[in-house]
């Protein structure tokens, strides 16, 4: 399904010392307890990695000049 395909994002990257080092189900638990927070999205594999990298979205970069 499409959803193997999904990662949560940080939308503003964390600092590596503020990063709490939760991934996985435990991550996912902590969203939901705290009702979904604005500072996570959802974003494809590929959106994520390039994000990380280049930050920016694939996706996004025409937009971007």
């Amino acid at each position: 399904s499409f959803l193997d395909f999904l990662s949560i994002d940080h939308i503003k990257p964390l600092r590596r010392k503020t990063n709490t080092g939760i991934s996985g189900m435990d991550l996912y638990k902590q969203i939901i307890k705290k009702n979904f927070p604005d500072i996570y999205q959802v974003l494809c594999h590929n959106c994520n990695h390039s994000k990380r990298d280049n930050d920016y979205c694939e996706h996004q970069k025409d937009s971007l000049k």
